[in-house]
C-alpha cells in the first residue's frame, strides 16, 4: 500500500452501499471516511451526495439510493423487525404534505 499523501476516493451512496454495506450504518452522504494501512491513514473516502434524475420521483429516488426501502418491505416487515416512518405512511396514503385540519 502506498505511503505518504492520502489519496481520495469519492462515491456516491448508491456505490457506497453496494459495495461497502457495514459502513452505511455508520456514515452519511457529505462525510469522510480515512481508510488506515498499518494504523496509517492510507486512503480518504467522501461520500458525494447522489443525484436525482430527470423525470425520476423522489421515492424512486430515495429507493434508488438505499434511503428507503421497497414499500412491500416498508410496510410489511420481517417478524421482530421494527419499522419507523408512521409519518410517511400516513402522508402517503393521504397523498398531501400538508398537515391535517
Amino acid at each position: 500500500m502506498p505511503r505518504g499523501k492520502a489519496m481520495e476516493i469519492e462515491y456516491t451512496d448508491a456505490e457506497v452501499i453496494a459495495n461497502f454495506p457495514e459502513v452505511m450504518q455508520h456514515v452519511r452522504a457529505g462525510k469522510t471516511i480515512v481508510v488506515l494501512c498499518d494504523g496509517e491513514p492510507w486512503a480518504e473516502i467522501r461520500l458525494a451526495k447522489d443525484k436525482k434524475v430527470p423525470g425520476e420521483t423522489r421515492a424512486e429516488y430515495l429507493e434508488r439510493t438505499g434511503q428507503l426501502m421497497p414499500s412491500k418491505e416498508r410496510w410489511n416487515p420481517p417478524p421482530g423487525v421494527r419499522v419507523e416512518g408512521g409519518l410517511d405512511r400516513f402522508l402517503e396514503e393521504r397523498g398531501s404534505w400538508k398537515a391535517p385540519m
